[in-house]
């Protein structure tokens, strides 16, 4: 009948193709197992980016010195850029979680114990544990996660094309400069938030108990030993390229046409980012416990 119908039009008709069905094991397995075999494949995936991202930073030391001036130029603006968008919002937390500690420490707990025990918690918690969570987190959501979005629009539009045309390589200059900027600014940020958190537990123990600001400078001093440097050093920097790591690779992840998927990808970076990020961060506070 349908032949017939397309003679009488002066069409051609032409029987459509069997489709092949897959293999067996994805027959059996269906949607869940493919959903398990491409999460046993994306640590190699990443182990594969990582090896990229060696490599790129290998040929950069033998490049041309107009190359390396544009990587310095780029990370020093990329560096800015982290910067601007996250040290308000850090110092504006850090005041407003140290006034909260004064006030529950000396109006809650007035029992517990003087300044010394309170800087011991400050130090002990408040700075290796709960700052880092809030630093990443708004470094996470200022910067991290608009930079994933901008470089998978630059991949789903073919603009490394464009890059690569002109001899500029982008794995090369589209990550190196974010990564060296996630590096040399997040300690600023982590020393910041600190900062800011002491400043406010200052404000307000001065305004409850009238607790001089030498005192204070000192009592803190006295609990910030050599250990504790070294942990900030060492988690700041775990932290900073974990959390880089994730974001680019999710960015570099998106094939070319495929603006649909930008919004998934960024939500799906933000979120490891922040897990893999804290999780680094708890493991170097225990190591240095």
């Amino acid at each position: 009948m349908t032949e017939e119908l397309s003679k009488g039009l002066g069409t051609s008709y032409k029987e459509a193709p069997e489709q092949k069905s897959g293999p067996a094991i994805f027959n059996f397995l269906g949607m869940p197992g493919r959903f398990f075999l491409k999460l046993l494949l994306r640590p190699l995936q990443q182990c594969a980016f990582l090896g990229r991202l060696c490599t790129t930073a290998l040929r950069s030391l033998d490049g041309p010195s107009n190359r390396q001036k544009l990587l310095l130029y780029v990370t020093v603006d990329e560096s800015l850029r982290f910067f601007w968008h996250a040290f308000l919002l850090i110092l504006i937390t850090g005041l407003i979680v140290g006034f909260l500690w004064s006030i529950i420490w000396f109006r809650l707990l007035s029992n517990a114990g003087g300044a010394d025990n309170l800087m011991d918690l400050l130090v002990s918690v408040q700075m290796e544990i709960v700052n880092p969570f809030f630093a990443s987190t708004i470094c996470i959501v200022t910067y991290m996660g608009p930079m994933t979005m901008d470089l998978a629009i630059l991949k789903s539009t073919r603009q490394f094309e464009t890059l690569s045309l002109m001899g500029i390589p982008p794995i090369h200059f589209l990550t190196w400069p974010k990564i060296l900027a996630s590096f040399l600014v997040f300690p600023v940020i982590l020393f910041l938030i600190d900062f800011g958190t002491a400043a406010g537990v200052y404000l307000g123990a001065h305004q409850l108990i009238s607790l001089r600001l030498l005192d204070f400078a000192d009592a803190l001093y006295q609990e910030i030993k050599e250990i504790n440097r070294i942990r900030f050093f060492f988690q700041s920097v775990a932290m900073s390229l974990t959390m880089c790591f994730f974001s680019l690779f999710n960015a570099f992840e998106i094939n070319e046409n495929e603006s649909a998927r930008i919004p998934f990808l960024t939500r799906r970076a933000m979120m490891e980012a922040f897990f893999f990020c804290t999780l680094a961060g708890v493991l170097v506070t225990l190591l240095y416990a």
